[in-house]
């Protein structure tokens, strides 16, 4: 058995191929509505993909007879994941339930790939992939424009837009509720667009181009801007060099410049728009839509007073007063308040869940309850009014301005940079195997608080936003290794079709930004891709076509 070449696609059941690749284009157009689905019906919603290829496994095991055919990459990734069972179980003594989640989190859609790769799928099943990603695409550009003239207060998560700071309030999240994984999701749709008009003449209209770059600029996402001018500029050097005769000048630059101006000229209607529309319906009405209650009534709050005295205070708006006309904000830093069963400690930076208050050292807490910061606002105004006021004058030009040396300071303190460095301190001290499945910024960790985060004053819920990093410190050298090699022989794997190492390529670049494997959309599409039976199509193959 060959574990370095692809294998022919096997004599399966007609029936089988064609469930597969329904469920193929389901999962193109369910995954970008899966979160606000599940938030209006029940959140089993979201397992239904898992359901669906976990049954397709079922059926495909039955008609082979239980005969798989491994790779190469496909034992590495097993050998992975028995490094991180024994790393979660058998080293750090926590429970099995941790390696099953996050197996499924990083391994529900390698099985779809393990799957369907022997289905034969191929260049038809490409388009219609790609024509399913870009229907999806436009019902999320409809909603994305309601999301911004509307500042995020209808057909979105209200408590999670509350929570947003001003930059990000004023970006696009669509249906992801997330702009990088939206970002992710249109970079793909315009990369396969184009790829299939290069392979079959199959052509995309120009307002769907511009719907995509309108929605791209809007995400204000650095590393998906990033990464396609990248492939962009690296396709074209391909073609002008393989095509010089052929290519359209005009036509390129006609299209090229309707899109740029079309992002420019909506981004600035829909800022403008959403000025708009504030100023006339007002900040109490903005902040009655975020809020919990949805209505303007005043609700009896308790709460303990920094003194430890028991206190009624009177809740609107998001902020507790002292008085029933609700006129004297409570401004009492060190004070407990009760909100559903949740407690928060005022402090001069807001309310902080006192769990993660009191994980922080001594004299961060003695800063947070200094009464010497005072926060100068409106009594009827908090964060999220302000922050919206803030967003209308944020572009994606002042996202790409956050690369200076200030907003990396920040970042070294408590974003990206922190997780990393974080991340090398907790490996320094677990070196060979990791501290386990779901206990450093995975989706596993996400379901409980993992002991290592008392030890290194971590907060509850915090994610690692870097697949190499959380890998690294969950699963020591020898797992990281694996998993390396694991991505560098699926790279090996398929060097001979250009959009499939393009794929890898994306992918890995967004890990170092995400925990891309976590994000469904990202999943999908690679093993969705990688699966397909495209035939050869190298750089050199290209510029002799």
């Amino acid at each position: 058995m060959n574990l370095t070449r692809p294998h022919q696609p096997q004599q399966l059941p007609e029936k089988l191929r064609q469930a597969g690749f329904l469920l193929v284009l389901f999962l193109c157009l369910f995954i970008p509505f899966r979160t606000p689905l599940s938030d209006l019906t029940v959140s089993a919603v979201k397992a239904i993909p898992d359901v669906l290829i976990l049954c397709l496994a079922g059926w495909y095991a039955v008609a082979v007879k239980f005969r798989f055919r491994f790779t190469l990459h496909d034992l590495l990734f097993l050998a992975f994941l028995a490094v991180g069972l024994v790393s979660t179980v058998l080293v750090n003594g926590n429970g099995v339930g941790l390696v099953v989640y996050q197996t499924r989190s990083i391994g529900i859609y390698y099985i779809l790939y393990f799957i369907i790769r022997n289905f034969g799928y191929g260049q038809k099943e490409l388009i219609r992939m790609t024509r399913a990603l870009q229907l999806a695409s436009v019902p999320l550009f409809l909603l994305a424009m309601v999301e911004k003239v509307f500042s995020k207060c209808y057909l979105f998560d209200t408590d999670f837009a509350s929570g947003l700071d001003k930059v990000n309030f004023g970006r696009l999240y669509s249906m992801f509720y997330n702009p990088n994984t939206y970002g992710l999701f249109l970079v793909f749709v315009i990369l396969l667009s184009l790829v299939i008009w290069y392979l079959a003449d199959e052509k995309t209209p120009l307002w769907l181009y511009c719907t995509l770059a309108i929605s791209l600029y809007m995400t204000m996402s650095r590393s998906s801007m990033m990464i396609l001018a990248a492939v962009l500029l690296f396709l074209f050097l391909l073609i002008w060099r393989g095509k010089k005769v052929e290519i359209r000048w005009k036509k390129m630059i006609l299209w090229c410049a309707c899109m740029g101006i079309c992002a420019l000229v909506v981004t600035y209607a829909a800022g403008v728009a959403a000025q708009v529309y504030f100023e006339k319906y007002g900040k109490y009405a903005v902040v009655d839509s975020l809020s919990n209650t949805h209505s303007n009534a005043v609700v009896r709050v308790t709460y303990v007073s920094s003194s430890g005295e028991e206190c009624v205070g009177y809740g609107f708006g998001g902020v507790t007063y002292t008085d029933i006309e609700c006129t004297k904000p409570l401004d009492d830093y060190g004070a407990v308040v009760f909100v559903d069963e949740k407690q928060y400690i005022l402090t001069n930076q807001g309310g902080r869940l006192l769990e993660e208050f009191l994980m922080l050292s001594a004299a961060e807490q003695s800063a947070l309850l200094d009464g010497s910061v005072v926060r100068e606002e409106d009594i009827r105004q908090n964060s999220v009014i302000q922050n919206i006021q803030n967003s209308f004058d944020v572009t994606a030009s002042d996202r790409f301005g956050e690369l200076d040396d200030d907003k990396l300071y920040t970042a070294d303190n408590n974003g990206r940079l922190f997780a990393l460095k974080l991340a090398l301190r907790v490996w320094g001290d677990h070196p060979v195997v990791g501290t386990g499945f779901g206990t450093f910024g995975s989706s596993a960790s996400l379901t409980w608080v993992p002991d290592i985060y008392y030890d290194y004053n971590m907060l509850a819920g915090f994610y690692a936003d870097n697949q190499f990093a959380c890998v690294l410190v969950e699963t020591g050298v020898v797992g990281f290794v694996l998993f390396l090699a694991f991505l560098l022989c699926t790279l090996w794997y398929y060097r001979g079709h250009l959009l499939k190492v393009i794929t890898c390529i994306i992918i890995g670049w967004f890990g170092v930004f995400y925990n891309i494997l976590e994000i469904q959309m990202g999943a999908m599409l690679l093993w969705t891709i990688l699966s397909l039976d495209l035939g050869r199509l190298t750089p050199r193959d290209l510029l002799n076509k």
